[in-house]
């Protein structure tokens, strides 16, 4: 597999350059550093008033759902282990189905149980041609199913990195903790909503290394209405 280092999205065997950004693919990503102190608090308590923001009603609230749905539709986002291996498995028995359904079409129409009129060294080139043609459906089908079954075995691993992350943010971030850390001039409900969801980007990287940006990010937008909209 090949990573890019800077989306550190991770691309099937083939691919030299990330969609997103154009960068050459890696074979490994950098190891990454944590710069913060290890006594430093993700999102310390203060004295200060408690965060009392103008309600600007749902439109607010709308408009950032909004661009977060606009940021999911983007092409080259971040798709899980497990969108990935449907996508395998739904294009690998495709690409199986046409290809061995080719070739017996092939072979049948040479051997003349499917008439076609063909005749003399056009016959052979035409049969060759299609029959390499069919032969590579078949072949990148296989390794398609063979992917596939590879992002599920990396779909559980995710899962269960998933599962402990949430766990933690659960026991560690509340809505207080986190608008506590917020500036206290008044801001858009929208803006709120921005500001909220980096400080729990923040939180979480904080207690959690190596993380790649589209798995935090959907992680985030499962876990914000749990102790926002709740």
């Amino acid at each position: 597999m090949a990573w890019c280092p800077k989306c550190r999205n991770e691309y099937v065997e083939g691919i030299t350059i990330c969609a997103d950004c154009g960068s050459e693919l890696v074979e490994t990503l950098p190891q990454e550093t944590d710069e913060r102190e290890s006594g430093e608090v993700c999102a310390p308590e203060t004295d200060r008033e408690a965060f009392a923001a103008e309600d600007d009603g749902a439109d607010g609230m709308e408009n950032a759902r909004s661009a977060t749905r606009t940021k999911a539709a983007l092409p080259g986002v971040y798709k899980d282990n497990a969108q990935k291996a449907a996508d395998f498995k739904d294009s690998g028995y495709t690409l199986v189905g046409v290809g061995a359904l080719g070739l017996l079409a092939v072979i049948l129409s040479a051997l003349g149980v499917i008439p076609i009129r063909m005749g003399g060294s056009a016959a052979f080139l035409s049969y060759g041609v299609m029959g390499a043609m069919f032969l590579i459906f078949l072949v990148v089908g296989i390794r398609s199913m063979q992917s596939a079954k590879t992002y599920r075995n990396k779909a559980l691993t995710e899962n269960s990195l998933k599962e402990q992350i949430m766990g933690w943010c659960r026991e560690n971030l509340t809505a207080e903790k986190i608008d506590n850390a917020l500036p206290v001039e008044d801001i858009t409900e929208e803006e709120k909503y921005f500001k909220r969801t980096e400080q729990i980007r923040e939180c979480i990287s904080h207690s959690f290394l190596n993380i790649e940006e589209g798995f935090l990010d959907n992680l985030i937008d499962e876990f914000y209405p749990e102790i926002f909209e709740s």
